[in-house]
């Protein structure tokens, strides 16, 4: 499976992969305890620097999206989808979230195959460690740096990370180059454009995050933009032209080597390496308890003999995990 860069669009058997380009890097001032503040969202490439927070942001440069033609589409041949068999799900009752509610949380995500960021409204998140042994390191809440740009969600991440999301535009707090000195007082913000996501923008749902990867449900395409490499890059699957099932409400995650997805009753592994004459996908039943939740954060085996580490899950009742946390030490700190 080939991914391409983020100003072209193309489709390579049955899954669509397009790019769109970066809309640039600003500067943002987070001095002092005040959180950094977006001015307008310029829609060309720009470098803004604000000498004080509630200095108005200058822009140089502008430039359209640029979109190469598509590719002839090449024949597709329907490879067989492995079936595997993976353990069920058993979740029960979390400890240690008394202090956050179900209803105030919009996503949670497993952002290695150890680490859970539990994302809230208001770009409020928190790090979640269920098995964690002292009672203070279970949950932690992780602080923003930055106010959301009007419209946009902000997603909070550790170590000043972020994302955040909205219709016309995706923004991301881009860590120093290796070897580059940072300078503490700044954050330097890398936009991007969504004009060539491919699907309804107006019903888009984050379906992941992570510092480095989001995915986003379309309505009629799953996108995947990984911010990895430079430039960015970008997958989209069209949902009806897929070999899997992913119509309906669908949670999605990150694995060892690609991706999951859990759509009506179901478990698909999307494999990021190609193997030639082997379909990427692969399948299961994945039996959860309990059978109503809303929200699934996990790292299953690519093989799907295991989940690595422990799983969380959020449902209208509450949050649940298989790590009860029934050994843990309270602790001053």
């Amino acid at each position: 499976m080939k991914t391409w860069a983020i100003n072209s669009v193309t489709l390579m058997m049955t899954i669509a992969t397009a790019t769109a380009c970066s809309q640039g890097e600003r500067s943002l001032d987070k001095r002092g305890a005040k959180l950094a503040e977006f001015g307008e969202l310029g829609s060309g490439n720009s470098t803004v620097q604000t000498t004080s927070p509630a200095a108005p942001a200058t822009s140089e440069g502008s430039g359209p999206v640029t979109t190469t033609p598509a590719a002839p589409v090449p024949t597709v041949v329907d490879l067989p989808i492995r079936e595997l068999k993976y353990p069920a799900l058993k979740l029960t009752a979390a400890k240690g979230l008394e202090s956050i509610k179900a209803a105030d949380i919009i996503l949670s995500s497993k952002v290695s195959a150890t680490d859970f960021v539990i994302f809230g409204k208001d770009g409020r998140s928190w790090s979640y460690k269920p098995d964690a042994t002292v009672t203070a390191d279970v949950l932690q809440p992780i602080e923003a740096v930055v106010v959301a740009p009007a419209g946009a969600t902000l997603y909070s991440l550790p170590d000043q990370q972020f994302w955040f999301v909205s219709a016309d535009k995706l923004g991301r707090h881009k860590p120093a180059s290796a070897g580059s000195a940072a300078d503490e007082r700044l954050l330097t913000v890398q936009q991007f454009s969504t004009k060539t996501f491919q699907g309804d923008l107006t019903k888009m749902k984050v379906l992941y995050v992570s510092v480095d990867e989001i995915i986003f449900h379309l309505d009629s395409f799953i996108a995947i933009l990984n911010v990895k490499t430079d430039p960015a890059q970008i997958k989209q699957l069209p949902i009806e032209k897929l070999p899997v099932d992913l119509k309906g409400a669908v949670q999605a995650g990150r694995t060892d080597k690609g991706y999951w997805f859990k759509a009506n009753g179901s478990l698909y592994l999307l494999n990021g390496t190609e193997v030639e004459g082997t379909s990427p996908w692969s399948k299961g039943v994945l039996a959860a308890e309990p059978g109503d939740l809303t929200g699934l954060a996990f790292w299953p085996a690519i093989d799907g003999a295991k989940y690595s580490g422990t799983s969380f899950g959020t449902a209208a009742t509450g949050f649940f995990s298989d790590a009860p946390l029934a050994n843990t030490t309270a602790t001053t700190k």
